[in-house]
C-alpha cells in the first residue's frame, strides 16, 4: 500500500526474503529491507527521536508500554502525515490518539527513499 505495490507480490518477496516469518510472527527490521530492496524499493531508517508524527510518511514501528504487552515484540502500522493505518483492524487513527489509547511509543520508522 504504502510503495504502491500490490499485498500479493509483497508476501511473495517476504517469504522468499525470510521464509520462517510467519511461524516467528513477523519480519525484523532487517527482513523489511531485504523485502523491500527484492521489489526495487529503498527504505531509510529513521531513529524514533527523529520521528516527526505529523510530517513523515513512512511504515512505524510501535513499541508497547506495557509488562502485558511486552511479550509481543511491537506492531508495524502505516504512518501518513499525522494518521495512523493499522493492518490488523484494519483501523484508521489519529497517530497521537492510536498511542495514548493503545499504550503505545514510536519506534523505529522506515521511509521510502
Amino acid at each position: 500500500m504504502l510503495c504502491h505495490l500490490r499485498y500479493e507480490d509483497v508476501f511473495v518477496a517476504a517469504v522468499r526474503t525470510a521464509p520462517h516469518w510467519k511461524r516467528d510472527g513477523g519480519l525484523t527490521v532487517r527482513e523489511m529491507v531485504a523485502t523491500a530492496r527484492r521489489l526495487g524499493r529503498r527504505l531509510l531508517l529513521v531513529n524514533w527521536h527523529r520521528v516527526d508524527l505529523d510530517e513523515h510518511v513512512g511504515i512505524l514501528g510501535v513499541n508497547w508500554n506495557k509488562p502485558e504487552q511486552q511479550q509481543a515484540h511491537g506492531h508495524w502500522v502505516v504512518l501518513r502525515e499525522g494518521t495512523i493505518i493499522d493492518p490488523v483492524g484494519p483501523d484508521v487513527w489519529d497517530a497521537d490518539e492510536y498511542l495514548k489509547t493503545n499504550n503505545g511509543r514510536v519506534g523505529t520508522l522506515l521511509v521510502e527513499r
